[in-house]
Formats: structure tokens, C-alpha cells, sequence
């Protein structure tokens, strides 16, 4: 996709002066000051570089703690460390925007533009395992015990866990984000001189982004202890493996006014935007939980619900009330009378979207999770509710512009 929007400024080299008809772009005097509002066809592409929010969570992924202790692992307890999270953080992300548009009268007072823009998929990977022989280090997955109404953790790996029992394996964590969207806008023009102009912003804004998280873990059961399956101790060498699987979608249908500006001071000019949207969200989860017992002649079982995806969840809906709000500020330098080269900052806000860890309830009935040894098909599962949270992405923009 890169590959594309890295030849559309050739592109736009090559076929917007045959659509002008009128030869050569002269080079523009650095003394002279171009009007700002010069040009009435305009198409922009833009390389971004931004970073986005990271995926909070309210409860470490993964620790560990001292070998043997009843809550080895349990937040609280005497000597647990975190090993991953609570949250998850993603490195900067490329992508690219197109932008075109129109005035639509002489006069340059009423316009139009339309743009879109996507951040490449970013994923993230992060991992705990033990040795290959004892199990150590511990490592556990933090939980509140509803039954107990204590701090607890749900044992992976351990030289001897509180009943005695062994274990090897670790946990593996998979995260992936990404973001897209457009909008198109009519443009009417506040104020107007040779160089400055202000323009109303007014039309319809698109988002979409997409997170996936999963975690897998396995434990090879060297001694049977705390390791179960079905509600019993998963017995030697059998190996018990755990799936929480959560991807959401949000996508934002809805109106925006803003306002934008250019400022002329020779070759350079300096634009800046704002924008403020409110809409509707439409906000989608996906969940599965799965629980498998692989025995030595490689036959498995499999019994629905994970740590933190109960048995009954599969898929959650809503569509509330969406808002959003965008700043931009922009330093260009004419090349030509033209082309023009820009290196900007734009902040995107977004409020009451989901995210996967956001849904991650750490208060968990054992007897709703299939590796416990206190699991019963037959008892009730807590009821679950959409958490919503607010996204941010910010970043670098370099663009060329070219304007006839």
C-alpha cells in the first residue's frame, strides 16, 4: 500500500501540469509573496508518523512470585512481581493521506475538499516461559477471587506450587491496532486578503479503528498440583493450554465544523485547523475463551471459556454517542508557484470507543474457568458490560502539495 502512496506525488508530477495546459511551473521569486488563497484545484499527499494510545489494562498480564506460596503471583502478596502490562504500548506507526478539492466559484468563497488517510497494522508481541526442566521461574495471571473475595493467580509455571505440583510452559501475549479514516467538507470563506485567508469547515467524518489481543499459555504438567482441567488435577504429562482471544471494532459516523487558515510570508506559509465532530460509534467485540487438555498420545479436549473470556461470551454491540476532535498546524515553503513541501503536527481525539484490554473484568469466579480446580459448568457467570475509554493519535506529517 506504501508502495502506492509513495508514487502519488510522481503521479501528480506527471499529470496535473498536462490537466493545466499552461507549460512549466516557473520558479517563485523568495522576495515575492504569493497570495493564499492561489490556486482554486489543490491535492495534497501526505507520509504520517504518528503514535497512538497505548491499550490499558486494569490488571498485570503475567508475574511471578516465590515458589510454593499459596497466592504465588496474587498482586498484593509478599514478594509478586509484574512481569507484562498492565498495559500495551505500540511503536510509531507510518501511513499516508490524500487530500483534494475545489473552489467552486471564481471568487474562491465556496469549496469543497475530501481526504482519507491509514495507519499501517502495528502488532506487538511480549512473552514469559519458564525453563525446561523445573518450571521456574513461577509465572502466574493475576485475578480478584470472587469466591474468596482475595487478591489470587492462576499458576502457568512452577517448580512446586501449593499443592506440590510442577509445571514448565509460559505465556505468550499478541496485540495489533490500527486506524483509518476520511472525511469530506464544504469550505466557505470567513476572511480573505493577499496573504491570509480563513475558511469554515463544515461536512461528514469517518473513523475506523481495530485492536486484536490474544494470549496463549501452556503448562506440560510434570507433577499433578494446581494445573486442572474440567475441575480436576490435569495428571502427568498431559498438557493444559489456555486461549483468551478479544478483537473490537469502532467506527464513527458523523457530522464536523471546524475552521482553517493559511498564513503567506514569502516562499513560506503556515496553516492551521481545528475540528470538532459528534456522531454516533458503532462499537463491536469479538471473544473467545477456549481450555484444551492434550494427552501423551496427542489426543485433546477442549471446554469453552479461558481466564478472562467466560464460557458465555462471544460477541458484545452498542452504538453510543461518538465525539471527536482534530488540531493541525502545518510550515510549508514553495518550491515552484506550484508545488509547495510541508512538515506539520496533527492531534486526533477520539471519546467512548472500546479497546480489548478495557474489557478485561479481574474479578473472575473460578468455577467459571476450565483449568481451576474449583470449575462447575453449572455455576452462574457474572454479568458483562462494555467498558468504553477514549483514543488519542498524534504525529508528524511530511507533505508535497501541488496547487493550479
Amino acid at each position: 500500500m506504501f508502495r502506492v502512496l509513495s508514487a502519488i506525488p510522481i503521479l501528480l508530477a506527471a499529470a496535473l501540469p498536462v490537466m493545466a495546459q499552461d507549460g512549466p511551473a516557473p520558479v517563485l521569486p523568495l522576495t515575492e509573496t504569493p497570495a493564499a488563497d492561489s490556486g482554486r484545484f489543490w491535492a495534497r499527499a501526505e507520509y504520517l508518523l504518528w503514535f497512538i494510545r497505548g491499550d490499558h489494562g486494569s490488571v498485570p498480564l503475567a508475574t511471578t512470585g516465590p515458589v510454593g506460596a499459596p497466592h504465588a503471583g496474587a498482586l498484593g502478596a509478599p514478594g509478586t512481581q509484574v512481569l507484562i502490562g498492565p498495559d500495551l504500548n505500540y511503536k510509531p506507526n507510518s501511513g499516508g493521506r490524500l487530500w483534494l478539492g475545489s473552489w467552486l466559484d471564481s471568487d474562491m468563497t465556496i469549496g469543497v475538499d475530501a481526504s482519507g488517510f491509514c495507519l499501517e497494522t502495528h502488532s506487538m508481541h511480549k512473552k514469559a516461559y519458564s525453563n525446561r526442566t523445573d518450571g521456574a521461574p513461577v509465572i502466574a495471571r493475576p485475578f480478584y477471587n470472587l469466591l474468596t473475595g482475595q487478591e489470587d493467580a492462576q499458576i502457568i509455571t512452577s517448580p512446586a506450587d501449593a499443592l506440590g505440583g510442577r509445571s514448565i510452559g509460559g505465556i505468550s501475549l499478541f496485540g495489533d491496532s490500527r486506524l483509518w479514516g476520511g472525511e469530506t467538507n464544504l469550505l466557505f470563506n470567513l476572511a480573505a486578503a493577499p496573504a491570509m485567508r480563513w475558511d469554515l469547515v463544515a461536512g461528514f467524518r469517518y473513523l475506523g479503528q481495530k485492536d486484536e489481543f490474544r494470549s496463549d499459555q501452556s503448562s506440560t504438567v510434570l507433577k499433578a498440583g494446581t494445573v486442572g482441567f474440567g475441575g480436576a488435577p490435569a495428571p502427568p504429562p498431559d498438557i493444559v493450554s489456555l486461549r483468551d482471544f478479544l478483537q473490537t471494532t469502532n467506527q464513527f459516523y458523523g457530522g464536523q465544523i471546524g475552521v482553517q487558515g493559511r498564513l503567506q510570508n514569502g516562499a513560506w506559509n503556515l496553516d492551521l485547523g481545528g475540528r470538532v465532530g459528534l456522531g454516533v460509534n458503532q462499537v463491536h467485540l469479538e471473544a473467545t475463551g477456549r481450555t484444551l487438555l492434550t494427552n501423551a498420545a496427542g489426543t485433546t479436549q477442549y471446554l469453552f471459556g479461558g481466564l478472562f473470556v467466560p464460557p458465555n461470551l462471544s460477541r458484545a454491540d452498542r452504538s453510543p454517542i461518538g465525539y471527536m476532535s482534530e488540531a493541525n498546524v502545518r510550515v510549508g515553503y514553495r518550491i515552484t508557484e506550484r508545488w509547495l513541501a510541508s512538515v506539520g503536527y496533527t492531534f486526533l481525539y477520539w471519546g467512548n470507543i472500546i479497546r480489548p484490554l478495557g474489557q478485561i473484568n479481574p474479578a473472575i469466579d473460578p468455577r467459571n474457568v476450565p483449568s481451576s480446580l474449583a470449575y462447575n459448568p453449572a455455576a452462574p457467570v457474572p454479568p458483562f458490560a462494555l467498558q468504553a475509554t477514549n483514543y488519542w493519535a498524534q504525529g508528524l506529517t511530511f507533505g508535497l502539495e501541488y496547487r493550479y
